[in-house]
């Protein structure tokens, strides 16, 4: 605004010292034009009276006539048209005389006394001036000069005016510009972000203002209701455990919520907006995938990062004709595969051990009733069938209560002792602690909690019965109260660190060959697990290869 308005300003300066120069030419020119022809008059009119003179003293023209200097041409004339005396020798005028009486100064001199008259040259606009007097005895006096021509008067001036023109275009550049600072400065000290509170420096600048303040009050709401709905987005999107992913139609990354940059290992989104989604996924699944998005194909597959699993769901965004970006939802399934891989195991593995027994209990039966088995060893036959079929039955019960325990229903809850019940299970487990030489210890106080007491009953029956079985002879097993918290600790044959996070799986043993020998269902930890769940209980493991493993079973959640 600042060059546009100075620019125009020194236009205009130039434009106007142009035309004041030729205004000057022009006014100098005719001023010393009419100064010429009044210098003329005068020098005709002396000449004049000096002939008139010299006529009334010696009725004849005098003999040394007055010298004319510059650009002048004296003639006399009688009233007929005889030249008596000329010093043209220039030819300014006709010396026929004839053809001078017809000139219109030689006619009005001869009417009126005098005339005059103007006669332009071409050259440079040069222009020749007569005058025509009458002397005392009838005679004509004609006196002539060229004027000043335009080229002869620029000669004259054009240093004067060049040196005054660039003077004024100095001082005008000055002027110019601290009236156009004066001019711009209060319209660029307006503040947009409080145009509201502000007035308009000029009045013709008002409505504009206005205008202004309107659409910058307008802005301001957009902007406040973009935020909003963004906030709004934002927090829909990062409340949600699902990763969200918006990308551009280069596969650039336009927005990610918090589940998403957890997938991708992102703390700061700034740094990874627009850039390439596949420098976060190195997988060629996935750009494979992403290439099918961009082919305006919906469709999912499976991801996976960090030992996690998503389904990732991608869908395109087009306008009909072309793809404009690509959205990804992921769902982790970690769980549910795990879930599912779980249930494929437990089936197996219930099937496995429902058909140990049922085979041993098909073949005992087949040799009784076939006649094969000899009378003296149908009662150890029936001895084999009664054992297998309450192992059947314990690994039904066991199947049944776990399938209890994942319908979560809530345990009909009341008030007990908590040390009398492990008291009690001891002196159940007594007899098979003693065929190991097992002893067994419990110390501390006692306190009561507020819970389903069959479940907790189980939870420590699993717990100590497994430090019976998978203890060494001659060790121990030694229960710890203490506030709200119950230590199970044995001396038996550990837990390798591998399986720590797998022992309260349904069928899964640490040592196989020993739980050969063992008298078991495999499922107990995985009852124990599904109590503390469903009693909202603590519970941690620790455990060494070969020394021992201590259960540790928090009760904070179960105080009267």
């Amino acid at each position: 605004m600042f060059k546009k308005i100075y620019k125009s300003i020194r236009f205009v300066t130039l434009i106007a010292l142009v035309i004041s120069s030729l205004m000057i030419f022009s006014a100098c020119y005719y001023v010393f034009n009419l100064r010429i022809e009044a210098e003329i008059r005068e020098q005709a009119d002396t000449v004049a009276m000096f002939v008139d003179t010299a006529l009334s003293a010696n009725h004849a023209l005098p003999a040394d006539m007055p010298a004319l200097n510059g650009k002048k041409s004296l003639t006399i004339m009688t009233a007929d048209g005889s030249v008596l005396y000329t010093d043209d020798a220039k030819r300014l005028l006709p010396t026929d005389g004839q053809t001078l009486l017809k000139r219109a100064e030689v006619i009005r001199a001869l009417e009126s006394g005098s005339g005059e008259s103007e006669k332009y040259t071409t050259a440079f606009f040069g222009k020749m001036y007569s005058y025509a007097r009458r002397l005392s005895d009838g005679s004509i006096l004609i006196l002539s000069c060229d004027t000043l021509d335009i080229f002869s008067l620029m000669t004259e001036l054009v240093a004067v005016l060049l040196f005054m023109c660039i003077l004024i275009f100095a001082l005008t550049a000055v002027i110019s510009k601290r009236l156009t600072e004066n001019i711009v400065a209060p319209i660029e000290t307006l503040s947009l972000s409080e145009i509201d509170e502000q007035h308009s420096p000029y009045e013709e600048l008002t409505p504009f203002v206005n205008k202004i303040a309107y659409q910058s009050r307008e802005i301001q709401h957009q902007i406040e209701r973009v935020k909003r709905q963004k906030l709004r987005l934002q927090a829909v999107s990062d409340s949600m455990n699902e990763g969200l992913v918006v990308l551009d139609r280069d596969g650039y990354i336009l927005s990610l919520n918090q589940s998403a940059m957890q997938v991708f290992g992102v703390t700061d989104l700034e740094k990874v907006k627009n850039t390439q989604i596949l420098s976060l996924a190195h997988n060629d699944s996935f750009a494979a995938n992403l290439a099918y998005a961009y082919e305006n194909k919906r469709g999912s597959f499976y991801y996976t990062s960090d030992a996690r699993t998503y389904e990732m769901f991608y869908s395109p965004v087009s306008d009909g004709t072309e793809v404009m970006g690509v959205v990804l939802l992921m769902f982790e399934i970690t769980e549910k595969l795990r879930n599912e891989q779980i249930r494929t195991e437990f089936t197996a593995n219930v099937s496995h051990e429902l058909k140990t027994p049922l085979t041993s209990i098909h073949g005992y039966a087949q040799l009784m009733t076939s006649g094969m088995a000899k009378p003296e060893d149908m009662l150890t036959f029936a001895g084999k069938i009664e054992k297998e079929s309450r192992r059947l039955i314990t690994l039904v019960e066991d199947i049944m209560k776990l399938s209890n325990l994942d319908e979560g229903v809530e345990p009909e809850k009341s008030l007990f002792s908590v040390r009398s019940l492990i008291e009690e299970i001891f002196d159940t487990l007594s007899i098979n602690a003693k065929r190991q030489n097992i002893s067994f210890t419990l110390s501390g106080g006692d306190f009561e909690i507020n819970a389903g007491k069959n479940q907790i009953h189980e939870l420590f029956y699993n717990i100590i019965d497994n430090a019976v079985k998978y203890n060494k002879e001659n060790g121990s097993v030694t229960v710890s109260i203490s506030s709200y918290e119950v230590k199970i600790a044995d001396t038996g044959i550990g837990i390798p660190s591998d399986c720590k996070e797998r022992i309260f799986e349904r069928f899964f043993r640490v040592d196989k060959s020993h739980s050969k020998t063992v008298n078991g269902t495999g499922l107990g930890l995985s009852i124990v697990k599904h109590i503390a769940m469903n009693n909202n209980l603590r519970l941690t493991v620790d455990s060494t290869l070969g020394e021992g493993t201590v259960f540790t079973i928090g009760f904070e959640n179960c105080k009267p």
